[in-house]
């Protein structure tokens, strides 16, 4: 049977391969999510008393929990749920470089949206309460978002004010308790952000209102009135790719998204490649989406060519993730070059110690021996918040000690670090990353796995717009050569106006873009209203809303 290109895509629901969950309605979540028994005990978690951080990478999960959450709580009769989500924290970043009130300005950001959420929950809930509006809060989020400079007037709001009006709510609504599901919570790149978020968060509780919040792993940083453990539960909703219930419940994923005209595209090798890929998502249900969507563009059935070539384009979007760093952190800059290097050995690595092994002794795994230099473990840590690295427990061998992480299944399946030889099928992959032992793993040094420079490695400071002198700290507030005020430059209003080519996309959809439209940056993408990418060969209406949420996510946490 042959297919035209894109034909069973664009013909299917619009949203049938959307992978933002905030994106979908009830009954679309309802129709496409599957829930594994481990969903349902986060689930439980989520929906309960008591302080909750949902821990995951990008495209873990944690929007489609919480959104979850949200409507089963919607339905029951005495509880109003409030769904937050923070993602557009970094459009606030441009007014922190010309206020002296940066912190302020932020609270009340945070503070307000959680007011609009409470406004939205009680029109959902068909809740009447008199002498509550929502205009202000509307205006002051607008406002902020927009650039603009708070004025003197601008209606202020204090975090016990909030859980007050919120408990006078619920009891004018007849309604016994609140949760507030904070999304995109963690303000990934201001670690100011992200203390004064979590100062504010601890207080938004009481014996009928309860927070939970998503965050990143590897870079969030609590607040020091915050003790994570003692305060708040962490939920690690990372799925763990070799658990026994992984690839059922990915095949349930498959089946709920999956036309029957699509399945019969995968042809006789549907099961084999279905699970290839789930194993290939590395426990990252959007990354699995999107590589069914990547299968589905071949002209004909799908091939193990078209299989391999999705999950390259899976690690080059994990690498893309990684490696925006660079402009969103500007001062890690140098971090992030280094971690291409510590990503190559550690693969290199692998490979070796893989080479005269069999499938079930293979490892994906590698342990670093303790102490980690400090520059190591930051680079580590942003790696685990692209999801190209995942932590494990520590282990210990005689009188040393090993820092151990997994790495992602599709770097490890497009670098061939399983070391499989030139002719290997489709099951020796899936049988080598099945039984994947997490006690099997590389012993190796900081020494063996960074470049020769890496000793050297340091922030890349801005030098003073006046004179050019470089910096000689982070903490330093004026030029040691001319004096002048020392001052960043926004990196916000900076990602907007790099080129396409910062996305990771293929370089023949980042040509199609060029020769067929006037889309030359972040901002001409986000800008455009005349979906000028349908224009392009090879883009439908899927892929345009895929690259329309690179770009969103690219100026976001």
């Amino acid at each position: 049977m042959e297919f035209d290109n894109n034909s069973l895509i664009d013909a299917a629901p619009e949203n049938n391969f959307e992978e933002r969950a905030e994106r979908l309605s009830k009954d679309e979540l309802t129709q496409w999510t599957a829930q594994s028994e481990f969903d349902r005990n986060i689930l439980d978690k989520v929906k309960g008393n008591g302080v909750k951080l949902l821990l995951g990478p990008r495209g873990s999960g944690k929007s489609t929990l919480f959104r979850v959450a949200y409507f089963e709580l919607l339905a029951q009769e005495k509880c109003l749920p409030v769904y937050i989500n923070y993602s557009q924290s970094l459009a606030l970043e441009p007014l922190f470089h010309n206020t002296t009130n940066a912190t302020k300005i932020f609270r009340q950001w945070v503070l307000h949206k959680v007011r609009a959420a409470v406004g939205e929950a009680l029109t959902e809930k068909y809740v009447s309460v008199d002498d509550f509006s929502i205009s202000d809060s509307l205006s002051v989020i607008r406002e902020l978002e927009k650039g603009n400079a708070p004025t003197e007037d601008m209606p202020s709001i204090a975090p016990s004010e909030l859980i007050e009006e919120i408990e006078g709510i619920l009891n004018a609504g007849g309604l016994t308790r609140a949760v507030l599901l904070m999304d995109d919570a963690a303000h990934a790149f201001s670690e100011e952000q992200q203390r004064e978020f979590f100062e504010i968060f601890r207080q938004l509780k009481s014996r009928r209102i309860s927070a939970k919040a998503a965050v990143y792993p590897g870079i969030t940083s609590y607040s020091h009135g915050f003790n994570v453990g003692h305060e708040a539960e962490i939920l690690e909703i990372w799925y763990q790719p070799t658990h026994e219930n992984y690839l059922p419940f990915m095949r349930d994923i498959a089946n709920r998204r999956l036309s029957a005209e699509m399945k019969l595209k995968f042809g006789d090798n549907y099961t084999d490649y279905i699970d290839l890929l789930a194993l290939a998502a590395f426990g990252q249900p959007r990354a699995f989406l999107n590589m069914l969507s990547d299968c589905l563009d071949a002209k004909r059935t799908v091939s193990r060519k078209n299989v391999l070539d999705s999950i390259e384009e899976c690690a080059a979007y994990v690498d893309g993730v990684f490696l925006a760093l660079a402009d969103k952190l500007p001062r890690y800059s140098r971090f992030i070059e280094e971690g291409k290097s510590v990503k190559s050995n550690t693969l290199s690595t692998i490979a070796f110690y893989n080479r005269n092994r069999d499938g079930k002794s293979k490892t994906t795994t590698i342990g670093i021996k303790e102490p980690v230099p400090s520059s190591l473990d930051k680079i580590l840590q942003f790696f685990e918040y692209s999801g190209l690295f995942r932590k494990t427990k520590k282990h210990s061998r005689g009188s040393l000690s090993y820092e151990r992480y997994m790495i992602h299944n599709a770097a490890i399946i497009t670098s061939n670090s399983l070391s499989l030889g030139r002719s290997f099928s489709v099951r020796d992959i899936i049988d080598s990353l099945q039984t994947n032992d997490s006690h099997i793993y590389v012993r190796t040094t900081t020494e063996k796995i960074v470049d020769d420079d890496f000793a050297n490695l340091r922030l890349n400071l801005p030098p003073c717009v006046a004179c050019g002198h470089e910096r000689s700290g982070e903490s330093q507030k004026f030029c040691g050569n001319c004096g002048a005020k020392l001052k960043d430059s926004s990196v916000y209003m900076e990602l907007l106006q790099k080129p396409i080519s910062a996305l990771p996309l293929s370089a023949s959809k980042l040509k199609g873009i060029d020769t067929k439209t006037k889309i030359k940056t972040i901002q001409d993408l986000l800008l455009d209203e005349s979906q000028s990418l349908l224009k392009v060969p090879r883009i439908g209406k899927i892929w345009a809303r895929r690259i329309k949420t690179m770009a969103e996510e690219f100026i976001s946490v």
